[in-house]
């Protein structure tokens, strides 16, 4: 048996061809199109890596070494330019926003604690039983770097200062004192919520 004029099943038959010249339009067209699919790959790509819309994520948090807090890994995009990472307590809730640091004179090796709370808020923070002193740093809804205090050790039941932020702030960032522009923290610095914290 002899096959004439056969062609595979996938390709049209020759009277069903394009012309030349559609067929260079189509080619064109089909570069363009992956071009414009390419184009806007990259833009979003780049603008998500400018940080998430919230970029706090309560869920991802971890129990801590110490009862009544989670831990959470923190991103901070530095004043210098650079990226670092670290490990908080979390206090996220009433009760261990309340407690604090009241009480303890470290931070039972985690690199500070963050104060989180679901949307900006005005408050102000007291270190009454606190026996060291601190450093916080504020930041706005967006992640963005606000201002920065100094506060000193109180006892517990003495008249201690209510310190006060220098604006609304949705996340403090509470650190020994002086420690925060080594973790990068200062003008222009940004704040993300990482989740868990890797292994330690």
């Amino acid at each position: 048996m002899t096959e004439v004029d056969a062609q595979p099943a996938d390709l049209p038959a020759a009277d069903d061809r394009l012309p030349a010249g559609e067929l260079r339009r189509l080619r064109l067209l089909l570069w363009v199109a992956s071009g414009v699919f390419v184009l806007a790959f990259m833009a979003f790509i780049a603008r998500g890596a400018d940080g998430p819309a919230d970029p706090y994520f309560a869920s991802a948090a971890e129990p801590s070494a110490v009862p009544g807090f989670e831990e959470v890994a923190v991103r901070i995009h530095g004043f210098d330019g650079g990226l670092r990472e670290f490990c908080m307590l979390l206090a996220d809730d009433d009760t261990s926003r309340g407690q604090g640091m009241r009480g303890r004179s470290d931070f039972a090796g985690y690199d500070g604690m963050l104060f989180a709370h679901d949307e900006e808020i005005t408050a102000n923070l007291t270190m009454e039983g606190v026996p060291v002193p601190l450093s916080a740093g504020f930041f706005d809804g967006s992640g963005g770097f606000t201002g920065a205090i100094g506060m000193a050790p109180c006892a517990a039941g003495g008249e201690c200062p209510a310190y006060v932020p220098p604006t609304s702030f949705r996340w403090a960032l509470e650190v020994p004192e002086g420690s925060l522009p080594a973790l990068g923290v200062g003008d222009g610095a940004r704040i993300e919520v990482a989740g868990a914290c890797a292994p330690r």
